[in-house]
């Protein structure tokens, strides 16, 4: 558990006067002002030492001289190392030496220090500080045993420990906002310039060949890779000023509560980051910016926020078992939230023998995720194929549905949804010592006397229901147009062909009354593969009233496939012509086949809960997922 805190705070409104495509910002300096108040008053406990680089102050040797002089000189297994910044962030090509262990992908992100635009008689003063520079600073970091926190608040955040100008803004932004993203740094000069310390060239000369830095820490990313890290003005009163966006919102969830851990400050302030969005551009679509917290090399993600301590009773065991022909695999999948296999980052897990041991026996990291289940390989110790084990998982999983609550309920343990005191979430749960009531924006959606186990239940469903039918595997080598989605109305012209992930379709039920205001309209759905692989085709129904899952069609369709019919005798229809209906139909498309006990489930009115069934089928190779959703207007 760490007792100090050694920062390292930076922040970059103005660039050198000679930099190139670099536009300065209004809001870095304020976001390191108030992290600093926020550390001094709620963490003094941890004794923070705070050093500060702000505009002209941070170039990229003082930033790397500073690291190393003010944090790693500090480490040892009792102090926490924390690096933020706030500025402009980029990317570029990456050196070619490096190109042949990225698979494919030859760009490396940046953090754009004050001086690495500038160019003085045709050469550049400086570079940007690139991801595989800040990953070896980190390395020597966390040799010292300390942990290790790092704090991006700039474009293309997320995996910046290891970005391009989008070159669109033309969303409908307030006059005030700024994005934190340039241009990329001219080819030539990317190409030819030298790494830290010639740290990378000088390993290539030894080994002829290069391995990225492994040191343990989290990185707390204010947007995913692709996307633009947002400044606008912040606050009320005297206390408005320009601010970054997620720095904002990190900073207000830990003056409410500063004891988190990792995984839940992430869910809250990803929730502040989207609430903020959403009710800023109500009126059309809001920009997207979805925060990221990764863990590296095992660095535990629900753990408390910069003292490092593991919550008492808090751990969350699946299981763990071997599978002949596919090796280790852990209970839990992509409807649980797992995501997250890429070339920069894989799920990892802590293995035991038993729920009631307190020391895992070796570790695991994830290579393949699949519905229910993930594929891992064990490091270090070898496991006996014959038990079952018990896993951990350190890493932070996608921010699941959040359900209000007014206060902590302790003896409730979802484990598909995240219980948050936060009044203003859509779901919102009142327990009392009697009775329950849960709602959906205000309406009640079940209710009954308080039963721990039947409550858990039904919060498991809803998550269960949101996290299918948000998962679409976006890694899968598959791409939306090979399989064609086809909603039609019989008898009539209407036709809609989904070429792409998701689609709404709009119809008006009086175009279809029967002279009363109740009307039925018969349906259509059909799909096509156009993809080179046989595939199977798995056909969802997903009742948003009662969260219901049913199977309409679980079909082989050989590749290249002409037009197959899924359903074709069945209506929309409403017992309340007044209102809206909502129909939602997710088609999977999958290698092999796929039963349907992996998907069906009860509405949460039935008393019942899902049997829980076990298989050694073979796991999907590879899928796919499109959503579509009929809206029926009563006029």
């Amino acid at each position: 558990m760490s007792k100090k805190l050694h920062a390292l705070l930076v922040g970059i409104n103005q660039h050198h006067p000679k930099s190139k495509q670099v536009n300065n910002l209004s809001g870095c300096i304020n976001d390191v002002k108030a992290l600093q108040n926020l550390f001094e008053s709620k963490f003094a406990h941890l004794q923070p030492q705070i050093k500060t680089l702000l505009d002209v102050e941070a170039t990229q040797d003082n930033i790397i001289r500073e690291f190393r002089a003010h944090l790693t000189a500090s480490g040892n297994e009792q102090t926490t190392l924390l690096f933020y910044f706030s500025g402009h962030g980029s990317r570029q090509v990456m050196p070619q030496m490096f190109q042949k262990y990225t698979g494919g992908y030859h760009k490396e992100e940046t953090l754009v220090c004050y001086d690495s635009r500038a160019w003085i008689d045709e050469k550049r003063l400086s570079h940007d500080l690139a991801d595989k520079e800040l990953g070896v600073l980190i390395e020597e970091a966390a040799s010292t045993q300390a942990q290790v926190v790092v704090i991006l608040d700039c474009c293309r955040a997320g995996s910046g420990t290891r970005s391009e100008s989008r070159g669109d803004h033309s969303i409908n932004l307030y006059d005030d906002w700024e994005p934190k993203e340039v241009g990329e740094s001219e080819v030539k000069s990317c190409l030819e310039r030298k790494y830290l310390d010639n740290y990378f060239e000088n390993m290539y000369q030894a080994k002829e060949m290069i391995t990225l830095p492994k040191g343990k820490h989290i990185l707390l990313a204010a947007c995913q890779r692709n996307q633009t890290s947002w400044v606008t003005t912040l606050g009320e009163g005297k206390s408005q000023a320009k601010r970054s966006v997620f720095t904002y919102q990190l900073e207000k969830v830990l003056e409410q509560n500063p004891v988190l851990t990792y995984a839940n400050l992430f869910t809250l302030t990803h929730t502040k980051v989207r609430q903020h969005f959403q009710k800023k551009y109500a009126s059309s679509t809001p920009p997207e910016q979805n925060p990221q917290f990764e863990t590296y090399h095992f660095f535990n993600g629900q753990s408390y926020f910069l003292t490092g301590e593991v919550p008492p009773n808090n751990r969350q065991l699946v299981g763990m078992k071997f599978l002949s022909g596919y090796g280790w695999q852990v209970e839990q999948g992509s409807i649980h939230g797992l995501s997250g296999v890429t070339a920069h980052s894989q799920p990892e897990w802590l293995v035991y023998e038993a729920k009631n041991t307190t020391k895992p026996i070796t570790e695991a990291l994830t290579t393949a995720i699949y519905l229910k289940t993930n594929q891992v390989d064990v490091i270090g110790n070898i496991l006996e194929s014959n038990q079952h084990y018990l896993a951990e998982l350190l890493s932070i999983p996608d921010s699941p549905l959040q359900v209000g609550i007014p206060q902590a309920l302790p003896a409730l343990e979802p484990t598909l949804v995240s219980l948050v005191q936060n009044p203003w979430l859509d779901y919102q749960l009142q327990v009392s010592d009697e009775n329950y009531q849960l709602k959906k924006k205000n309406k009640v959606i079940a209710s009954g006397a308080n039963d721990e186990a039947k409550i858990t239940g039904i919060l498991n469903q809803i998550g269960r229901w949101h996290l299918l039918w948000q998962n679409q595997h976006t890694q899968s080598d598959f791409q939306a147009a090979d399989f064609l989605f086809t909603f039609g109305v019989r008898n009539q012209d209407f036709l809609r062909v989904m070429y792409g992930s998701d689609e709404t379709i709009v119809l008006n039920g009086s175009d279809y009354a029967d002279g009363s205001k109740s009307w039925k309209i018969p349906y259509v759905l059909t799909a096509q593969n156009n993809s080179p692989r046989d595939v199977y085709f798995v056909l969802l129904y997903m009742n948003a009233e009662d969260y219901n899952i049913e199977v309409f069609a679980n079909e082989y369709v050989p590749r290249h496939q002409q037009m197959v019919t899924l359903i074709d005798d069945d209506h929309l229809s409403t017992e309340d012509a007044d209102l809206p209906t909502l129909d939602h139909f997710k088609l999977i498309a999958s290698t092999v086949e796929l039963p349907n006990y992996l998907f069906e489930q009860p509405g949460i009115a039935e008393d019942h809960q899902p049997t829980i069934k076990r298989s050694e089928q073979a796991l999907p190779e590879d899928w796919l997922a499109k959503n579509l959703t009929v809206v029926v207007n009563p006029s």
